[in-house]
């Protein structure tokens, strides 16, 4: 993280005071961001590094000039992307608008049924995990969904780790089609994300298929609004949360008329292209 103002840490955490006439700030912290500190993990139980390992870091002299030149080009992409996202919370928030009118009145209506989710979905997927010392299963092949991946995206468009072909021959039964939901349902519980390409997920996620993928619109927003009470179905009296996929397929779902739905895709659908885009 770069902070250019005063501020406290606490005792797991390192900062680093820059020699600014040798090192521009922002530069440095475009470049510590490229590396793998994991490789320098000293831990055992717990992961961890030392202020000894920090400082034997190797850190590139270049002029000031240049690193003035790296930080204008990567900085023009920072604003590009703070702009894109306050367009997309903007969009979000049009979108969560719309469907919680949608839903009110459907309630009120009664043009809706209940159901389990099971009964509605396509199929419902359980990711898995390859063996990670199998370096064949690991490539560039396909999208490895993990609960980071899943964080404040809509769509994930893309991923910190992702799989060889031949896993994506060996696990073709696990692979999650576009426009399917997925759902975190063990430690960090009640993300919700829409895929928009095939992939993978691993364990952590419950994936669910419709039989019509314009369906993917509503439920993103169904279970957006259900956290508070996956959170309780994934409690169970344990200290870790977990929503097994039994648990998961007998939720119980309102869903809307078929012309209702389709209403509502109607309404939505651009939307969420341009979140997309």
């Amino acid at each position: 993280m770069y902070v250019d103002t005063p501020f406290w840490t606490v005792d797991t955490l390192f900062y680093t005071i820059i020699d600014t006439s040798k090192v521009i700030p922002r530069w440095f912290y475009y470049y510590i961001s490229t590396l793998n500190l994991n490789k320098f993990n000293e831990g055992t139980t717990i992961p961890s590094l030392t202020t000894k390992t920090l400082y034997e870091i190797d850190v590139p002299e270049h002029s000031l000039n240049y690193q003035q030149h790296i930080v204008d080009i990567i900085g023009s992409l920072d604003n590009k992307i703070e702009n894109n996202n306050k367009i997309i919370e903007k969009l979000q928030r049009k979108i969560d608008f719309i469907f919680n009118k949608f839903y009110n009145n459907m309630l009120e209506s009664n043009i809706f049924i209940k159901c389990k989710l099971k009964e509605y979905a396509k199929k419902i997927i359980t990711g898995t995990t390859p063996f990670t010392k199998e370096d064949k299963y690991w490539g560039n092949s396909i999208d490895f969904i993990t609960i980071p991946d899943m964080q404040n995206n809509v769509y994930i468009l893309d991923t910190i780790r992702k799989l060889s072909t031949e896993c994506e021959r060996n696990f073709n039964n696990r692979i999650v089609p576009k426009n399917s939901i997925a759902i975190s349902c063990i430690a960090t519980v009640g993300l919700v994300s829409i895929i928009p390409h095939n992939a993978i997920t691993n364990q952590q996620i419950n994936s669910v298929i419709f039989n019509d993928e314009n369906d993917c619109y509503y439920f993103y927003e169904l279970f957006k609004t259900m956290k508070e009470n996956l959170i309780k179905l994934g409690s169970g009296g344990s200290a870790t949360l977990n929503i097994n996929k039994n648990i998961f397929s007998n939720i119980e779902v309102i869903v809307p008329y078929k012309n209702e739905m389709e209403q509502f895709c109607k309404k939505t659908n651009s939307l969420f292209e341009l979140i997309l885009s």
